[in-house]
């Protein structure tokens, strides 16, 4: 059985946030100007960023403290203004409450009492550092070096600006002499891991980091580290132990809690990722990721009703009016959506779809794609089309969305158009495999061209060697162009690894396994592997496939027997073909041309 585009929802129907670890410093100290850094993953590579407003770790001060402090210090300053011990003090007081620009004042004012104070030269290029002015803050920090050269801070912090310029050879120079002076400070072994992982040497990131946890085997946020180190090196079984680590050590530390998910999820591990994210969002029900994480687990397992839950509760706690929360309640509306679409409600699906572009119309071009195919599965071709403009414009080089507009022309029976439009569209290169596939099966099934469609198919597979449904495609066209040998081998090259495929792929693969089968002579098996493949279409969501393999089952069986000159058992696979309703117009056509073409031989 050949497939061409279909209407379920594709891989890409979820949008999920980004996966992310983040590594916070170790140490809370005035004169390290370490910001939170986060490990993405992009296309196969790490990438390390910085981030200047963090997400709470749930290890945050008290508040309170800190007002105590400041009030005190504020006090004492009044009271001694000529002091500059007392004015650093106050400058760091205002540090720590996020007051830069005062801060910055009171360490200058206390540099003109006493140009040597390491306190106000410390806190001002701290200051500095945060406020991205790195030249000011590099000179600082050298200065304070050269005066106290038995001193690792200043050197860690210019290390640090190294890194935040991405100058990560220098970085890790500078960190060697911190370590020549004192190889068992926690921070230079810090950063030097964070330095080695951009760098890719993830041995070495994870030696480091492991030595900063034997320093400092309390500090949650090492092991942590450590378990980003172990997950970029692909051992998640390390991982898991570090995060859970740092977990013992904070059990509420949601940066570990996340980091932990994702390597659960990774790992398949879903009755522990769930116990873990229950009682996460029991301790703090407005941890919004770990919702989402549950969500998309209970998502992958089906659990359709209850994901829509968590979604649902996550929207109804995204409440401010910023950019960042309007794009998350284009995220959430647009999954709630596909809850719906997964329970085939194609009402509630085109409601939260259009919501999610609603919120934010330049969101992502997925809730345009999923509102297309949910107009396309309701023949609603005029609202689809003007939903794929609307893709272009958001996105113009998706090429989900030529998949569509392809898929378009063929349900409103646009043959012609449709050959011509990725005719088109392979020739600018502006391609993808399931375009090949969609052209060999209108080549073969629409106009009969067997020979062009096996060429562009077979040129498709050299570009595009892991889609099955391209490699489905070829073996059908060279089954029915008399080829098996060929068709046995292009079917035995695609992947067993069944986890990244959709039901539909498989569905059609099982069926050309059938029709392999008979083409070499197995009527029995080629009859029992059509009937799985229907069996198996009666979960997808294409609700006319089941119709169409067995439809399909009987034309081929028929042809067998015609092969054979058996016609009465071909008129009668025939007649059973026929009796078939909501199947593929194709298979009908040849169905009835195969009628015909019996009747002639047995008048004959």
């Amino acid at each position: 059985m050949i497939v061409g585009s279909a209407t379920s929802v594709s891989e890409k129907e979820v949008v999920l946030p980004l996966r992310q670890f983040h590594l916070d410093p170790p140490d809370e100290n005035p004169f390290v100007s370490m910001l939170t850094s986060t490990i993405t993953r992009r296309q196969g590579v790490f990438d390390v960023a910085w981030v200047e407003n963090p997400v709470e770790s749930g290890l945050a001060r008290s508040e309170q403290l800190l007002e105590d402090i400041l009030v005190r210090s504020q006090r004492d300053r009044d009271r001694f203004p000529a002091n500059s011990l007392v004015r650093a003090n106050y400058g760091l007081a205002l540090l720590n409450h996020g007051r830069l620009d005062e801060a910055a004042e009171e360490f200058l004012s206390a540099l003109k009492l006493s140009p040597d104070n390491f306190i106000s030269v410390g806190g001002l290029a701290h200051i500095r550092t945060l406020q991205g002015r790195f030249e000011e803050a590099e000179r600082l920090y050298e200065d304070w070096s050269e005066g106290h050269p038995e001193e690792i801070a200043p050197l860690v912090n210019l290390a640090y600006i190294s890194l935040r310029r991405e100058e990560f050879e220098k970085a890790a120079r500078i960190l060697k002499r911190a370590l020549s002076i004192d190889d068992t400070a926690v921070l230079p072994h810090f950063l030097m891991g964070v330095t080695f992982l951009k760098l890719g040497n993830t041995r070495d990131s994870i030696n480091h980091f492991r030595l900063a946890a034997k320093k400092d085997v309390r500090s949650p946020f090492l092991y942590q580290a450590l378990g980003v180190a172990y997950a970029v090196a692909g051992d998640s079984k390390r991982a898991v132990r570090s995060f859970k680590t740092a977990l013992t050590l904070a059990p509420e530390m949601k940066d570990a809690v996340r980091a932990l998910s994702i390597v659960l999820l990774q790992r398949g591990e879903t009755e522990s990722l769930v116990e873990l994210l229950e009682a996460q969002l029991g301790r703090t029900p407005e941890d919004i990721p770990a919702r989402e994480l549950l969500a998309e687990v209970l998502l992958r397992e089906k659990r359709y009703p209850a994901a829509r839950a968590q979604y649902m509760t996550a929207l109804r706690q995204v409440q401010t009016s910023r950019e960042s929360d309007a794009k998350k309640r284009a995220r959430l509306s647009n999954n709630i959506g596909v809850c719906f679409d997964h329970q085939g409600d194609n009402e509630q699906a085109a409601q939260w779809f259009t919501r999610s572009i609603e919120a934010q119309p330049a969101f992502d071009v997925v809730p345009y794609l999923n509102l297309a195919k949910v107009k396309i599965r309701e023949d609603k071709f005029d609202q689809a089309w003007t939903l794929l403009r609307s893709c272009k414009e958001v996105v113009p080089e998706n090429r989900e969305t030529l998949e569509l507009e392809s898929l378009v022309y063929v349900r409103e029976k646009r043959y012609s158009e449709a050959i011509e439009f990725l005719r088109s569209e392979i020739a600018t290169g502006n391609t993808t495999g399931k375009l090949y596939a969609d052209l060999g099966w209108l080549l073969s099934e629409a106009e009969g061209e067997l020979d062009a469609a096996c060429d562009i198919m077979s040129e498709g597979l050299k570009q595009y060697p892991n889609v099955p449904g391209l490699a489905n495609n070829l073996a059908h066209a060279l089954l029915m162009n008399g080829r098996p040998e060929e068709a046995r081998r292009i079917l035995e090259s695609v992947s067993s690894d069944i986890s990244t495929r959709r039901l539909e792929d498989d569905v059609v693969l099982v069926a050309t396994w059938g029709l392999l089968f008979i083409w070499e002579g197995d009527l029995a098996k080629g009859r029992e592997y059509y009937r799985r493949a229907e069996l198996m279409a009666r979960d997808s969501r294409e609700k006319n496939l089941p119709n169409m393999v067995r439809q399909k089952m009987h034309l081929e069986v028929a042809r067998h027997y015609l092969r054979h000159e058996n016609l009465a058992e071909a008129r009668s696979e025939v007649l059973r073909g026929l009796s078939v309703r909501n199947g593929r117009d194709f298979y009908e056509r040849d169905l009835d041309a195969l009628r015909a073409e019996l009747e002639t031989l047995s008048q004959s």
